[in-house]
Formats: structure tokens, sequence, C-alpha cells
């Protein structure tokens, strides 16, 4: 998974692409009735963006490519929307599917070609019933159980729909042939509340005459038994529906009756989520899953079991996948008769060894750890109970073993019981984890930040299996929400998590009690964690707004309002005079002299920052974010109501933990002064810094109702800085006048330490990103690029190829029990590289990236960073070098987006700046330059637009940001001067909405396509 290097350019023409049904890409089986449609688009011209669009529906492949548009033709609809268009034709029917295509209208009336067809396919929709039955094996037992059902079709099949749902897991065959890709499948729910389903298109897997259907189930997290708990027998459910060439629906569903048989005396004897796979070659039944088998006297009628409990819904969320392969970079005999692989990379996964041979009922196992000891051999001293894959020879001359049913998280493999060493390209490391897109690349010209980021990457792609986990290797592997406050943003920089976050907050959703507490761990596990969650777990929260600034998505907000209001309503239960009375982990995992020596964890609670005040500063958090929920939902006296307790509170914490004499909070730590000036920029106060710089203008940018290039920066400011207080948007924390003796006290003892964090898993994100906000850049990349502990550069000397849990490097004794070696919260600066050091940021006005901004930190040490962004819009490119004369930058804005270009410079002097975009002057001489100018010197200089001073600044209109040279127009239909455009192609100032330069900054308004730009300082 490379991760340095910075996306190309996106495709170029006109023509719609990436179209998704429900957020998903071809789906087999939603769930919808009325599912939501979502496209992006690419164009050669700058600036431009959809005025229209038109989606054809069809109830075959064949029908749309005809032009029978039988379910649904839109028809020319003006709108900009490219998100969750709603589908509005005639009624879909369960098990069906369907095709569908667009096309696009541009800003001057510009029609694109067709898409590509893209297709959906619905599940069991509405009222419709399975007609079928949940079956299992009629006796205990601990092994996977095969089901097999034959039978046989009448003519040759046009199409064929399966519907299936095997817990825990599920392999599915038709006739002997694997079908589809999916591992681990369904994904691990609150079986009690809801239960997934998959589908799938097996027509061409099938034929006329003898026909079979298997299935393998493996014991899952449904059947897997924590400690004093039951173990679940496996059991099954399946619909398959076959349409015959002349129209005839034939239906073959679970059940006792109709020809189903079930066996446990198949070759995987165990398959423990956390103990892996034991498989006995001896007990293989070739062609089990075959039509001619003949089944012997261990196969039996299965019985008919109650459902698990909860509701059968299509599969909402990517599946899990093989994602990747790596191949050992060494292989190593440390002991006779035992050989360890090193894949050179801390994965999530299996490993699958061919070419094995050996007397029948041999015994092999596959052992599996992050670290060597220093004997090297494996140690597995961290993963707090015993892990293996044991595979017993069937006797042939050449085997293969590809556990089923497990994952485990591993760099080295300890392979006993062969008589030789394997050759290493028989060994074959597989990445398992939830197939998300990887979306986002980062790049930089120092080398430890591009390795850190790569770790990150790594770190979180390890941590998704249809549910963001803790950690891959141990007993554990849950999803804590307290992790998930923090470490959501950079999952949604690196990975498209729109549809598995969807998930999880149902899966948050389903723990919460009649008292709105929600539980610490969802879906909620009988072995860790507890209701109530410790407060900190804001995530249920964040999670739906970061849903809708990053993928222009409600839905999750309109779902859950309710049920974020009932678990903020819960802390307000127990706080006691504005002050949440209760923590449980606070700022976790801080360096171990931070902490409270024999705590929980080994020692993972802050001794320096008091629990409580995390607590309260995430219940003032919580309210400012559902104000602006409540805002977007038009409910304003919620609005108004929350914005009030979130003051309330807020004084309440200044009054019990801000020292006026002390001018810190607290003991004065790190996170204690951190994460309050982190609250506000986060809940609406926008940046600053010392000198109080940029406030005002940051709240106005981020809360601004108004669009830049049409309503003007002054409008918007003021619309910001008006609605913030009255709709509970803005709840500022720290007083004004106590800011810069905060900022201080922790710039100092960051300093003090020799440039070291002191921070947990909550604080260690604000302190580089408040750092970095309030204009100490510098400070920032030096923490990020330490290598001496703490830091996450001590890892990486030490051997990291994923984020570890603790600062520390922990091999042996006690504090083995908390040290994960692949561990995403610390990984949570990854979001930093995306949205600081490329300042790539979304605005929460224009959610989606309709429009954002690039805003990057140039901190000294730093010559040039980048990354891209493959957003629900387009893909966005930042990247900046700086060059003997100043700066230059690489720009890239999706179809139908705006970006707001922001640098920040102590020494930008208006009257010493000149900027030009693909060799035209935008600014010079102290103002904008534009098709305005009288002349090659002349003072008006305000284009189209004209422009303003106020004696320390410049702003100008100097174009729309539409390029007629690169818009698909030939010159001579270029428009003249005085419409907005301007009239030669070398004078590049018409592809700028807007300019505006201060001491200290200057700052540009783009339209969508791609820019070279160039900042000269004399």
């Amino acid at each position: 998974m490379e991760c340095n290097a910075v996306y190309g350019s996106s495709r170029a023409g006109f023509s719609p692409h990436s179209l998704l049904c429900e957020r998903l890409e071809n789906p087999a089986a939603i769930g919808a009735c009325a599912p939501r449609f979502s496209w992006k688009a690419s164009h050669e011209g700058r600036g431009q963006a959809q005025s229209a669009y038109r989606i054809v529906v069809a109830s075959a492949r064949e029908k749309l490519s005809a032009g029978e548009y039988d379910m649904w033709d839109s028809g020319k609809r003006d709108s900009r929307q490219s998100l969750d268009v709603g589908y509005e034709g005639a009624g879909l029917g369960s098990m069906g599917d369907y095709a569908w295509k667009v096309k696009l209208w541009d800003l001057d009336g510009r029609e694109s070609a067709w898409s590509e067809p893209a297709s959906f396919g619905t599940g069991m929709l509405g009222a419709d019933s399975w007609e079928a039955n949940w079956i299992s094996y009629p006796y205990p037992n601990r092994n996977a159980l095969m089901f097999r059902r034959a039978f046989a079709a009448r003519r040759p099949i046009r199409r064929a729909k399966l519907l299936v749902s095997g817990l825990g897991y599920y392999e599915l065959y038709a006739n002997g042939e694997r079908i589809g890709d999916h591992l681990l499948d369904p994904a691990w729910t609150d079986y009690a509340k809801r239960v997934y389903y998959a589908g799938y298109d097996i027509a061409g897997a099938l034929r006329a005459g003898p026909n079979a259907i298997g299935v393998m189930l493996g014991k899952g997290w449904f059947g897997t038994p924590f400690p004093g708990g039951e173990a679940r027998p496996s059991q099954l459910i399946l619909r398959l529906q076959m349409e015959y060439d002349d129209g005839e629906i034939e239906a073959i569903a679970s059940g006792r009756d109709g020809g189903w048989l079930v066996s446990c005396n198949g070759p995987v004897r165990d398959s423990s989520i956390y103990a892996g796979e034991e498989y006995d070659a001896r007990l293989e039944q070739p062609g089990w899953n075959l039509p001619d088998f003949a089944p012997g006297g261990d196969w039996a009628r299965p019985i008919v079991v109650e459902a698990p409990g909860g509701a059968l819904l299509a599969q909402p969320l990517e599946p899990i996948k093989a994602v990747e392969e790596l191949k050992p970079v060494a292989l190593d005999t440390p002991r006779e008769g035992i050989f360890v692989a090193d894949l050179g990379q801390n994965i999530s996964g299996t490993v699958e060894i061919s070419g094995l041979n050996g007397p029948r009922g041999k015994k092999i196992e596959l052992r599996y750890a992050e670290i060597l000891g220093e004997d090297g051999l494996i140690n597995a001293e961290n993963l707090r109970a015993p892990v293996r894959d044991t595979y017993i020879m069937g006797g042939s001359a050449s085997e293969t073993f590809r556990p089923r049913f497990t994952y485990h998280g591993f760099r080295y493999v300890q392979i006993e019981g062969l008589d030789s060493p394997p050759a290493p390209e028989s060994i074959t490391g597989r990445h398992i984890r939830s197939a998300v897109r990887h979306i986002g690349r980062f790049g930089c010209s120092n080398d430890m930040l591009n390795r850190l980021h790569r770790c990150v990457a790594w770190t979180e792609a390890d941590n998704l299996h249809g549910l963001p986990t803790d950690c891959p290797q141990r007993d554990e592997r849950l999803g804590w929400l307290n992790d998930m406050t923090v470490r959501a943003e950079e999952a949604m920089y690196n990975f498209d998590m729109d549809r598995l976050y969807a998930k999880w907050l149902d899966d948050i959703s389903d723990t919460q009690g009649p008292l709105g507490a929600i539980a610490d761990i969802a879906p909620a596990s009988r072995l860790y964690g507890r209701r109530p969650a410790d407060p900190v777990c804001s995530c249920f929260v964040l999670l739906p707004w970061l849903m809708y600034v990053h993928y222009g998505d409600r839905s999750a907000i309109e779902k859950h309002f309710s049920g974020l209001l009932a678990w903020n309503r819960y802390l307000e239960l127990n706080s006691e005079g504005g002050i949440v009375d209760y923590t449980s982990y606070g700022d976790w995992a801080s360096p171990l002299g931070e902490s409270v020596t024999d705590s929980i964890g080994a020692g993972a609670v802050s001794a320096t920052t008091p629990g409580k005040l995390m607590s309260t500063g995430y219940y003032c958090l919580n309210c400012a974010l559902l104000g602006k929920m409540a805002a977007l939902l038009g409910l304003d006296a919620d609005a108004a109501e929350l914005g009030a307790k979130a003051r309330k509170s807020a004084e309440a914490l200044n009054a019990k933990y801000f020292s006026r004499e002390l001018g810190c909070y607290a003991s004065g730590s790190q996170a204690a002064q951190a994460f309050p000036l982190y609250l506000d920029i986060a809940s609406g106060q926008g940046h600053w810094h010392e000198q109080g710089q940029g406030q005002e203008r940051g709240r106005g940018r981020e809360q601004g109702r108004g669009h830049w290039h049409e309503q003007g920066q002054e409008r918007g400011q003021e619309q910001g800085q008006g609605q913030g207080q009255e709709r509970g948007q803005g709840v500022g924390i720290v007083p004004p006048q106590a800011r810069p003796g905060v900022l201080r006290r922790l710039v100092e003892d960051v300093e003090a330490r020799g440039v070291h964090l002191a921070t947990g898993n909550q604080c260690t994100k604000y302190l580089v990103e408040v750092l970095t906000d309030c204009g100490h850049g510098d400070l920032a990349l030096a923490l990020a690029a330490q290598t001496s502990y703490p830091s996450w550069g001590f890892m990486l000397e030490n051997g990291a190829t994923t984020i570890w849990e603790r600062w520390e490097d922990i091999r042996s004794g006690p504090l083995c029990e908390m040290a994960s070696r692949n561990h995403p919260m610390n990984a949570a600066i990854g979001a930093w590289f995306y949205s600081r050091l490329a300042g790539i940021r979304p605005c929460e006005d224009a959610p989606g990236f309709e429009r954002f901004r690039l805003s990057p930190c140039l901190p000294e040490g730093l010559d040039h960073a980048g990354a891209s962004l493959d957003t629900v819009r387009g893909l966005i490119l930042s990247s900046w070098r700086r060059t003997e004369a100043g700066v230059d930058m690489d720009v890239e804005i999706p179809f139908g987006a705006e970006a707001e270009i922001e640098l920040r410079l102590k020494d930008i002097e208006p009257e010493k700046l000149s900027i030009s975009e693909s060799g035209g002057s935008v600014w010079d001489e102290g103002r904008p330059a534009g098709d305005g100018r009288a002349d090659g010197a002349g003072a008006e200089r305000g284009g189209a637009g004209g422009e303003r001073t106020d004696g320390t600044s410049s702003v100008g209109s100097v174009g729309d940001g539409r390029c007629p040279a690169e818009d698909g127009r030939a010159k001579d239909e270029r428009r003249p001067a005085g419409d907005g455009r301007t009239d030669s192609a070398e004078s590049g100032c018409g592809c700028a909405r807007s300019v505006q330069v201060e001491p200290g900054r200057t700052s540009m308004v783009f339209g969508s396509g791609k820019y070279h730009i160039a900042y000269r300082f004399r």
C-alpha cells in the first residue's frame, strides 16, 4: 500500500463517471425502495459546474442500451445536485437487477455524453418475505458446518439471484465454484438487533440440468464465546431465485425440507476469531458442493432454528476482502525445525502456505507475532492468548493451507512441523480488511514524515473489519468509541469511510439504553467496556457531523439526531453545576511518567490532566455540534438551547479548572492547555494567533452562509459572526484575554521537554493541530518529526511499521497487556498531514467539498509538501514548494467545486508581493491585476468586479474563474472583456474569482480546474 506518491490528474473531457447507488459501486443487493444516486464528472474547462442532469433507469442492461428506460427517466432537471439524487421511478421489485446511467449539462449548456452504464440490485424490499428458514446442525458441535442443496434447473437460466446470511461467517459455492470474494462475511453486529445478508448474481455458475449450492459456516463473532458466555451454533438462511429463458420464476430456500443436508464432519475443526483455525485435510470431502456428490452417513437433515432476533437487512457497507498480498522479505531458521518468515510489514490477515508435503496426519502450526525475541523466535507475549493456525496433512504430494474464518495481526509467522525450510515464494501474507477505497495520498521533503504517514495509513487499514477496531492481534479487536473521537478524521482523509461509519453508528445506537447512555464499545462486548461510556466518547456526535461535512451526507444526522440528544442529556443528568461528574479513561495512555502507576490499562490513566475536565470539554463540544445539526434541521429553538447549555458548561469549566493567577488550566499539562484551545477552534471560534490575528476571519469563513464570489467575503464574515452564537454553533472556552497566556504555557512546556509530547490518546491530536493553527507550525513539525522517546519517530526508529498503543517500546512484563503494536488511536495525527501541511479542509456551509479551503502551513524545515484527496466531488490536489524567489503551488479543484487558496507567511507584504497563475498576473504592486487595467502600470486594476482597499489590505474581484482558453470554445467564441472573463489566455487573472492580500496573508478564490500559482516576494 504505497502512501507517499500524490495522485495524478483526473480525467480529461466532459463526462460523468464514478456512478454510485446508495454510495456503493454496482451494489448487488440494496434494501432501499427509493435508492439514492451519486456521480462525479470531469470537464476540460475551468470554473465549470453542472447546471442540469438526466438519469435513466431500466430493468435490464439490454433495455438501457436500446434506449428503453422502462423504470425511470428523470428528464432534464436544472440542478447542481450530484449527490444522493433520489429515485422517483416505478416501484422496484425484490431480488431485482437494474441498470442506469446519467448525462449532464455544464454552465454553458454544453451536454455531456452518457456515462458508462452502472447497475444495482435489490434485496428483499418492504414487507416481502424470504419464505425461508434459519437452519442449523441438529447436535452440539464446534466444527465448521457444511450445507448442500442439490436441484435441477429445467431449462436454460436467464437470471439467478441469491441472498445469503451465514452466522458467524460463510463461504458460498455453486457447482463447486467459489462465489464472490467476500471474507469474514457478514459484518459483525449485535445480532439481536440486526443481521446482514449479501446478494450475488450466480447465473454464470448455474446450468440447465443438475446443480448444487454449498455453504460452509465458521463460528465468527456469532459463535465465539466470550469468558462466561455460551457458544452459539452456526446457522444459515438462503434464498435463490431463478428466472428461466421463458420468464418462469423458481425459488429455492433454506429449510428442513426440499433436499437440504448438513454435516459437521468437514475439515475445519475449529475457527476462533481469537485463537485461530484448525484444518484437518484428512476430513476433506471432495465434491461435497457438486451435484453428483453422494452424501454419506455423516450428512443429516438440518433443523429449523430461531432467528438471531435482529432485523435481516441488506449489508450496507463494503465487504471484507483480501486486498493485497505480501511475500516475505526474510526467512530464518532460529532453531532446528522452526522457521520464521518476516513480511516486512505489520498487517491484519492470514498466511497462505503452499507446496506442503508429508505423511498423512502430520501437523503443521503457524504462530503469529508483531515482534521477535532476542532468540529470533516470535515474541507473542502482548497477544494475551495463544494464537495459532493448525494444518493436518491429508497425505497428498503438494497441499495448500489458507485459513478461512479467522484473521490475525502480525508481521512474523513462525512455522513449526516442517521437515525442511519452506521456499519463500510458497508463503504469502494476505492483507484482509474492509475493502474501502484508499482515497488519500501525501508526500513531503521530510522522509520521517513520509514514513510516519505510511505507518498511519497501514494502521488504519489493518483495523477496518466491518467496524473500526482498536487492534487486530490480541483478544480484543473491538470498536472502542474513545479512540474514534480523535481517530475518525484521520481515517476519512485516508479512506472512503462513508458506508462503514454509517453502519457503525447503527452499532453505537444499538447499545443505547432508555436513559440515553451508550456503551464504550460497539457492537457491545461482554468482555470489555461498559455502559455508560466515558464522556470522551464524543464520536457518537462527531461522526454524523464529519460525514455531513466530508461526504455531503446528512442522512446520519437525520437518522440519529434524537439519539445524539439523548446521549447529551444523559451527560447532563450526571453533571453538577455544569461539570460532567464522572470519568473512566480521560486522556488515555500518555507517556508513563505522566500516568497514574497501577491504574487501569497497565497505568494508562493520566496523572496530570483531570478526567472531568475532559468529560466537560467534550460535553461542550457535543452541544456545539448538536447546535449546528439542529440549525441544519431547522430546529432553531433546540439550537439556541444547546448554545446556552454549552456556554453555561464552558463557564463552569473555566471556574473549576482555569487559574487566573497561573494563567493555565489544571496543573498546566500539555493536554489541559491544548484541549480547551482546540475546543475554541472546533466549536466555531475560528483560527487565531497569539496576536489575535485571523480570529474573526476564520469564523466568518467557516460559518458564513454566503458564497465568496457571489456575496463577497465581508458579508460571509458578518453572517458567520452573527449566526454562530444565535444558533448555538460557536462556543468559546478559553477567555479571549487568556488565550495568549494559555498558548504560551503550552509552547513552553513542549520546549522545556526538549520538544516532546506528554499527551495521551485524545489530546495528542489536538496538540499538533492547536500549535499549527495558533502560529507555531514550526514547533508542531518538530514534534511530528521527533525521533527520541516519546514520539512517533521513536516507534519508527525501533522497527515500527504501524503505530503503537503506548509510547514505550514494551516487549515483556506486566505492561504487555497494553502493548499492541498496531493501534490507530495514536495515528490520529494523520489528519494533520492533509488538513494542515497540505491545507485541505472542507467548509461546513458547503459540505461534500462543494467549497473548501487550501490553506497549507509552510513550517521552517520543510521544503515541499503535497496531498491529494479523491472526494465525493472528485480529485483535490494541493502541493506547494519553496523556491529561491518565493513559493509555488499546484492545485486541482474538482468539477462543480470552488476553493479558497490561502497562504500565510509572516513576511508577506502586499506591496512586495506578486502572484501569477500559469504565467498570468493576479496580483502586483499592491493591487489585483485584471482585465480592467487601463494600461500596463495604471491604477485601475479591479477588473469587472471592482476592488476594495482599506489601507492594510486589498480585495479585488478579478473574474468569474472561467478561463476561455480552456473552456472548450474557439478563440473567436470567447466572450469580450467586461462580462467577468478575460479575453487573453495569457492574462490568467480571469481564472481567480477574487484576491485578497494583507500583511501576513493572501487569499484567492478559484473555480474548478488545474492551477499553477507562483508567489514571488521582493
